[in-house]
Order: C-alpha cells, then sequence, then structure tokens
C-alpha cells in the first residue's frame, strides 16, 4: 500500500496524465486523470513569477558618483597640519592599486629639519623589504653620494620618494599612480621647508617641474619649485645598473656635476 502510494505522487509530480501508460508501467496503481492543461498554466505562472523576481534581482544597482579621494586628502592638508597626520595618511592610503603588493609604505629617512630635500623615483624591492627609501645596495651608493657633498646622511638630509608603494615588478608607476601620491610630496615638502630639492630621477623631476622633459633637459642646470630651487640629476638606479656598461662613468660624472651645482646653493644660503 505504501508503495503503491509512493507511485501515486510520483506520477501526480511529473504530471502523467496518461492513465493507459501508467499501468503498463503498474497495472495495480488506480491513478485518477489529472489535469494537466491547469496544472501547465498555474505552473507557467508560477515560472513566469519566479523569472521576473530574479529580473529584479539581477538589475545593477544604481551609480553613484564619487569624488576622488585624492582631493579630500589634499584638501585637509594644510600648512598646519601636523607632520604625524600626513604621515599616517601616507601610512594607511588606499589610492591606488599599489597598496594590494606592497610590503611596506615607503616614506622617509633622515632629518625633517634638513635644509637639503633628495626625492628619488619610487621604492625598490629593497625598499619594500627594509621599510624605508634608498635601502641595502642603493642606499650604500646615495649615502657616498651625500658625504661626497660635505653633507651628514643623518643630520643635514632629508629623503624620500615621488611614489610611496613600490610598483609591481619590472613596471615603472602609471601616470594615474604618480597624480594621486604627488600630493604627499608636496605636503612633505611644506613642512620640510628644504631650501634645495635635488631630484633623482625622471618621474621626480617631471612633477616637481610640471613637465614632460627629459633627465637631459632638465638637469645640470637651476630650476625651481614654489621658489625653492631644485636640481635634477639622474637616479640611483641608473647610476647602478650603468656600473657594468660604458655609460657609467658619463653618468657618474654628469650627476657629480649637479651635485655641486647644488652644494653651490647650499653654500650661499
Amino acid at each position: 500500500m505504501l508503495k503503491n502510494t509512493r507511485f501515486k505522487l510520483i506520477f501526480k509530480q511529473l504530471y502523467l496524465a496518461d492513465e493507459s501508460k501508467i499501468k503498463k508501467i503498474n497495472p495495480k496503481i488506480d491513478v485518477p486523470i489529472i489535469a494537466t492543461d491547469n496544472i501547465a498554466s498555474k505552473e507557467q505562472a508560477n515560472l513566469s513569477t519566479r523569472l521576473n523576481t530574479y529580473k529584479l534581482r539581477l538589475q545593477p544597482a544604481p551609480l553613484v558618483k564619487q569624488e576622488p579621494e585624492s582631493n579630500s586628502i589634499i584638501n585637509t592638508i594644510t600648512d598646519n597640519t601636523d607632520f604625524g597626520v600626513i604621515f599616517d595618511k601616507m601610512q594607511s592610503c588606499t589610492l591606488c592599486d599599489l597598496c594590494n603588493s606592497r610590503q611596506n609604505v615607503i616614506i622617509e629617512r633622515g632629518n625633517r629639519a634638513a635644509r637639503v630635500m633628495i626625492v628619488g623615483d619610487y621604492p625598490t624591492h629593497d625598499d619594500d623589504n627594509y621599510g624605508y627609501p634608498f635601502a641595502a645596495a642603493n642606499g650604500e651608493l646615495l649615502d657616498k653620494m651625500i658625504q661626497a657633498m660635505q653633507l651628514d646622511v643623518t643630520k643635514d638630509v632629508y629623503i624620500t620618494n615621488l611614489i610611496k608603494c613600490k610598483p609591481k615588478a619590472n613596471l615603472e608607476p602609471t601616470q594615474t599612480q604618480i597624480n594621486l601620491c604627488k600630493n604627499y610630496l608636496f605636503s612633505q615638502i611644506k613642512h620640510v621647508k628644504p631650501i634645495v630639492i635635488i631630484a633623482l630621477g625622471r618621474f621626480a623631476g617631471q612633477v616637481l617641474l610640471n613637465n614632460s622633459l627629459s633627465i637631459k633637459d632638465m638637469r645640470n642646470k637651476i630650476n625651481y619649485y614654489n621658489d625653492i630651487p631644485v636640481i635634477v640629476s639622474y637616479s640611483v638606479e641608473t647610476i647602478k645598473r650603468a656600473s657594468v656598461d660604458v655609460k657609467y662613468f658619463e653618468y657618474k660624472k654628469a650627476t657629480w656635476e649637479d651635485l655641486q651645482l647644488a652644494m653651490q646653493i647650499i653654500g650661499k644660503r
């Protein structure tokens, strides 16, 4: 009896309305003819209702226009903003996708009260590991350059980069990343108030001078950022890579000429 009842339920769920076919399967089962037309129409109505519900669920949410986050950051940083506040903003920055691949935010080393500010392009893999700009081999070379200028590495210079997070492997920073990060550099300059800025790299030079020139066109001259003298020269990374090339002495000589120009400015102030 229970078995027959189970078959009846199965047949009803499958809407098998042909009694002759049912009896061929099991002659002992007595299943009344099911009004398939009514069931089909009801099922179709239910299916249409469910589909309309799914369509409503799948409709995309209306887009909400958001102001660029960089605008809010630069608007909240003023000359009176404590440097600690700026440091915290940099430390927790998520303005661009570089925040997803970094180990550390590379902000500074040296003295915030220094008269000389050195700005590189972007952190290297070593910088990201150590947590400060110009680490390892690049740092050793930069320290020698600073010492050659008769300056103390820890007291006389403030060192930072234009970009605060390491770009992805073998890639230069994009213009979007530069635009989002440059405001941090500008705020650092406001607070350090250097008498001269040494920009070591094309990107740093272009941002400070607001141009798209090559290093050759920017170097060996005194440029200005908001009345602060800016000396542009080759990046430390470029000099280091050229150490196995005949151009090494060319880059080294040119960079030393630029550093001497910076020394002249320091000596006059």
